[in-house]
């Protein structure tokens, strides 16, 4: 069951009658109309699995701050109905390992991510999705979303761009796809010295060429020598770009 814990105090939230509510120990508070956003939880706990709807109203957000320097989180499992991931959401979350995102929506969709999300998370090893999103920097500037996750070896998302630090200090992570045309930062992979290989998705653009030899070239100069340049491919049209 639900346990209603905070009463909004707000003019706005006090006229619509909604509440703060805890289910299954994730705290939820409204977002918008007729949806939630995930604000933290109740009490400590090692893994939380975070409901995709509550009473017929999507949990579309995780909000800001909601997780930050949590010690003693170690595993998450998110909806796929969640459109944004708000600053700083796990910033800090030493232990965390493992972020997974269950399909309930089985859609094809877009997860805007604010600055900081998963900075600082040293355990951080996975990120899987059942159903491939777009995962999409919300500030190319400010960016560092998953700075400092030197364990970090698995990220299934399609990257929509590549913003500042994003991936810097993730010196373990092999693999990435792009989502079509990319917007990068020099910055974005600083010490990912173990990427092997990149893959771009989507349909192919009078440009693609040129974009691809942009990025790896940025890419050279800011990861080892060992880096397999042979292994870029381009599989909108199962075409493999050989340089």
């Amino acid at each position: 069951g639900y346990c209603y814990v905070i009463i909004f105090t707000t003019r706005e939230r006090e006229k619509e009658g909604r509440f703060m509510i805890c289910v299954d120990n994730v705290l939820y508070q409204p977002y918008g109309t007729s949806a939630y956003e995930v604000v933290g939880i109740n009490e400590p706990a090692t893994k939380v699995r975070v409901v995709s709807d509550i009473d017929g109203d999507v949990v579309k957000a995780i909000a800001m701050d909601a997780f930050m320097n949590n010690k003693t989180l170690e595993e998450i499992e998110l909806p796929d109905s969640i459109e944004s991931i708000f600053e700083r959401a796990f910033s800090g979350c030493e232990n965390l390992r493992k972020v997974s995102f269950y399909n309930c929506a089985n859609r094809f969709g877009m997860i805007l991510c604010h600055p900081y999300t998963f900075c600082g998370c040293g355990n951080l090893r996975e990120i899987i999705y059942q159903n491939p999103q777009i995962f999409l920097p919300a500030y190319r500037e400010k960016g560092h979303e998953f700075d400092g996750c030197e364990n970090l070896v698995r990220f299934d998302g399609y990257l929509g761009h590549l913003t500042h630090s994003l991936f810097a200090d993730c010196p373990n992570l092999e693999e990435l796809t792009f989502w079509e045309t990319v917007e990068f930062d020099a910055t974005a992979m600083d010490g990912c010295d173990g990427l092997r290989t990149v893959t771009f998705l989507g349909v192919i653009k009078e440009n693609a060429p040129k974009n691809i030899l942009e990025i790896m070239q940025t890419l050279k100069i800011k990861c080892t020598p060992k880096f397999n340049y042979q292994e870029w491919v381009y599989d909108g049209a199962y075409i493999e770009y050989i340089d």
